[in-house]
């Protein structure tokens, strides 16, 4: 609700103002967030054609809309066109900020999930690891988000052994997803009050996958 007020502020000034660019990015990835990928990708495409009309192709801007449709376009299942726009976005980043900006790491994290999502388990997971290391280096309490697709990414493998019947090896799967489960309520403690619903979340996953 804020968010749309704020664009229609912005729309008062101009419909191709950047700031209803940089409100539409804001909203688009709400959207993303509560699961209306085609609500959100049709936003974010708005907020790009914006975006390339006020900064030239290799500005951080640009970057950013390109990070967010990447997301996108890896939750809808398109992970081609995700991994060439957040590739895009993250040599950007890269050229402007350097590779251990929190930006940068934040698209990193992303294009390892997309990877992850894909199939690709061990690219994302280097990459995930990669972002995690400096994420953790630094000390930013956002190093819950690569433990917990961590978590995701082994109770996945948890599950292909268990279906191809390898008790032993489900199990590893399943030791080290509850370890990184439990590192990122760790960090989110930490960060968050108790009723927090990041907490929430991963006190549900831990009881859930015992």
């Amino acid at each position: 609700n804020l968010l749309e007020q704020s664009l229609k502020i912005y729309k008062n000034y101009s419909e191709n103002y950047v700031g209803v660019s940089w409100v539409l990015g804001y909203l688009g990835n709400v959207y993303r967030e509560i699961g209306d990928y085609e609500k959100a990708k049709k936003i974010l495409e708005q907020s790009l054609i914006i975006c390339r009309k006020h900064f030239p192709e290799n500005h951080v801007y640009v970057a950013s809309s390109l990070a967010y449709l990447g997301r996108i376009y890896g939750e809808m299942g398109d992970y081609t066109k995700a991994k060439n726009l957040l590739k895009k976005s993250l040599a950007t980043y890269e050229d402007n900020y350097g590779k251990d900006h929190i930006e940068t790491i934040r698209v990193l994290e992303s294009l390892g999930q997309v990877y992850c999502l894909e199939g690709h388990f061990d690219k994302g997971e280097a990459l995930i690891k990669q972002a995690l290391q400096v994420l953790q280096l630094k000390k930013y309490s956002e190093s819950y988000i690569p433990l917990e697709n961590l978590a995701k990414l082994y109770i996945k493998k948890h599950t292909q052994m268990l279906n191809k019947g390898n008790e032993q090896q489900s199990q590893e799967f399943k030791e080290k997803a509850t370890a990184y489960l439990k590192q990122a309520l760790a960090i989110l403690r930490k960060s968050f009050p108790e009723n927090s619903w990041h907490i929430s979340r991963i006190q549900n996953e831990l009881k859930n996958f015992k």
